[in-house]
C-alpha cells in the first residue's frame, strides 16, 4: 500500500469539517505533511504539550485527515507514528451549495488548480530535456521548418520549452491551444452547421506546417459538457478526423508527447519511481531497441491473426487490418514521447474473447483489475473492479466508437518492471501489452472518440499467426530477430 500522501483531498461532512476548523489542528496538519512523526515530535516543533496534541491527533484521525502509520522506539518507550492523509485539504463545495452542477464546476476547478501547481513542480526541472528530445523525434525539422505544437493549459509550460529550443535550431514554433476551453468556446461560438463547415485549423495555416507536436495529459479539465455542447461534438470530431487524414496525405510528421502528472501515479506506489521510469523512458536511446522494433514490425505488417493470452485463462483473438502504407523500418517505433513501442490496427468488428487487464484510466481516475468481453470487435462488459459500472456510465456518455477495439501496442522499453499507472508510459514497458479502444486516427485509422480508453496488462502470451512473440510477459528475441535483444530492465 502506498504510504505517501494523496496530493489532496477533500473535507465532506461536517464532522470533519468541525475537525479541520480549529488552529491547533491546521498547524498539526502542517506538520503531518513533511512525513510521519509521533505526538512528542510535533508538541515540540509547535510548541504545545504532547496531552493536548495526542487529543488533537485523535480527532483527526477520526475524522480521516489523519491516519496511524506504525510504531517506532525511542529508548525504553513504542511510539505511534501518524501521518497526514493528503497534502492539501479542501472542502466539498456541497456543504455549501445545493446545485449539482455548481458543485462540480467549483470542484473542478480547484482540482485543476492543485493538478497545475503540482505538474509545474514535477516538470520544471526537466523540460529543456524533453524538448530536446522531441526535436530529435523530429528530424525533418531543419531551419526555415515550422512546427505547431497543441496543448492545454496543463502543458505550456513545456511548449514554452520547446518553443525555446525550436528557435534556437532556427525552426519556426507556432503555438495553438488545444484544451477544454478552447473546445468548448468554439462549440459555444458556432452552431451545428457552422461548425460542419468548418477545418480544425485555418487551410493557410496547415499548408505551411511542416511538423505537428500535440502535448497531452490525463489530468480532467472541469466538468464534462453539456447537452448542448454534445450535440455538437460529433461534428468537431470530424475535423479532428479530416485534420489527421490531410496530416497523412501530405506526410506531415505527427508527435504525441504525453506529460506526466502526479495523479497519474498516485495509485501506483512511491510517485518518485513512477517519474524515473518516466525520465528513463524519456533519455533512452532509440537506437537501442531498433532491431527489436523492426524485427516486430516486419513480423506484424503481413500477419493476419494475433492472440493475447492473460495466464488466468483469459483470451483474446484479433483479425488485423491490413497495412494501410509501405513499411517503413526507419519508422518501426510508434510515433510517441516516451516512446518504445510497435502498435499494429485491428480489423474493426473481429475481436472475440475475454481478458484479464491490470487497469485503465478514465477522467483522472483509475479503474484496477479490470477484465473485459470483447464480441464482434466491441467491449461487450466491464467487471472485476469495485467501479465498473461507473467506467460502463462514463464510456457510454461520451461520442463515438469509445467500446470499439482500435489497435493493440505491444512494448518494448526495457525502462522498469513496475506498472506506474500512466497508460502512455506503461504501454511502452518491454512486455506489456496494451488494448487501446476509441480512435485509431493517429496511427491511420478511421475512428473516432471523446474517449480514448488503454487497457495495459503485464504476464500475456502473445501469438501472431500461431507463432508465439511473447511468452508470460517476456519477449521471444530470436524470434524477432538477431541483436533485437536491448538488454534487461534498470
Amino acid at each position: 500500500m502506498n504510504q505517501s500522501p494523496k496530493e489532496y483531498a477533500t473535507v465532506q461532512g461536517l464532522g470533519a469539517l468541525k475537525a479541520l476548523a480549529h488552529g491547533d489542528r491546521l498547524g498539526i496538519l502542517r506538520q503531518l505533511r513533511s512525513g510521519p512523526q509521533t505526538a512528542a515530535d510535533v508538541a515540540r516543533a509547535l510548541e504545545l504539550p504532547p496531552q493536548k496534541i495526542g487529543y488533537h491527533i485523535k480527532k483527526l484521525e477520526a475524522a480521516g485527515l489523519v491516519r496511524f502509520v506504525g510504531t517506532g522506539r525511542k529508548r525504553w518507550k513504542e511510539e505511534r507514528l501518524f501521518a497526514a492523509t493528503a497534502q492539501q485539504y479542501l472542502v466539498d463545495p456541497g456543504l455549501a451549495c445545493d446545485d449539482h452542477g455548481t458543485q462540480a464546476g467549483i470542484a473542478a476547478e480547484v482540482e485543476l488548480r492543485f493538478r497545475e501547481a503540482r505538474l509545474e513542480k514535477t516538470l520544471a526541472e526537466g523540460r529543456p530535456q524533453v524538448a530536446q528530445r522531441v526535436l530529435e523525434k523530429l528530424p525533418e525539422l531543419v531551419p526555415g521548418r515550422r512546427l505547431l505544437i497543441l496543448g492545454g493549459p496543463f502543458t505550456l509550460g513545456l511548449a514554452d520549452a520547446i518553443v525555446v529550443a525550436a528557435e534556437a535550431r532556427g525552426v519556426i514554433a507556432l503555438q495553438h491551444s488545444w484544451g477544454r476551453s478552447y473546445i468548448f468556446g468554439r462549440l459555444d461560438a458556432h452552431t451545428a452547421e457552422e461548425l460542419a463547415a468548418q477545418d480544425l485549423f485555418p487551410a493557410a495555416l496547415m499548408e505551411s506546417v511542416d511538423a505537428v507536436c500535440q502535448l497531452t495529459s490525463s489530468i480532467p479539465q472541469g466538468a464534462p459538457p453539456n447537452p448542448e455542447q454534445r450535440a455538437k461534438l460529433p461534428h468537431l470530431m470530424r475535423a479532428v478526423s479530416e485534420f489527421q487524414h490531410g496530416l497523412r496525405e501530405r506526410g506531415v510528421p505527427f508527435l504525441e508527447v504525453s506529460v506526466p502528472s502526479s495523479r497519474d501515479f498516485e495509485a501506483f506506489g512511491p510517485p518518485e519511481q513512477s517519474m524515473d521510469t518516466y525520465w528513463r523512458a524519456v533519455a533512452q536511446d532509440p537506437e537501442a531497441i531498433a532491431p527489436l522494433a523492426r524485427g516486430l514490425s516486419e513480423l506484424l505488417h503481413g500477419a493476419q491473426q494475433l492472440c493475447v493470452s492473460d495466464g488466468k485463462g483469459g483470451e483474446l483473438v484479433v483479425d488485423l487490418a491490413a497495412s494501410i502504407a509501405p513499411l517503413d523500418t526507419g519508422r518501426s517505433l510508434t510515433p510517441s514521447l516516451p516512446g518504445g513501442s510497435c502498435s499494429r490496427l485491428v480489423e474493426p468488428g473481429t475481436a472475440r474473447g475475454s481478458i484479464a487487464t491490470a487497469y485503465t484510466m478514465a477522467g483522472g481516475q483509475h479503474y484496477q483489475g479490470t477484465g473485459l468481453e470483447l464480441e464482434a470487435g466491441r467491449l461487450a462488459k466491464v467487471s472485476g473492479c469495485s467501479d465498473a459500472a461507473e467506467l460502463v456510465e462514463r464510456i457510454d456518455a461520451e461520442n463515438g466508437d469509445v467500446r470499439c477495439l482500435a489497435y493493440i501496442t505491444i512494448g518494448l522499453s526495457p525502462i522498469g518492471d513496475r506498472l506506474t499507472g500512466k497508460t502512455s508510459l506503461d504501454s511502452i514497458q518491454a512486455g506489456v501489452v496494451t488494448l487501446a479502444f476509441g480512435s485509431s486516427e493517429a496511427l491511420g485509422g478511421s475512428q473516432s472518440a471523446t474517449l480514448d480508453l488503454r487497457f495495459p496488462l503485464q504476464g500475456a502470451t502473445v501469438t501472431v499467426d500461431g507463432i508465439v512473440i511473447q511468452r508470460d510477459g517476456h519477449l521471444d528475441h530470436e524470434v524477432l530477430g538477431p541483436g533485437a535483444d536491448p538488454g534487461g530492465a534498470p
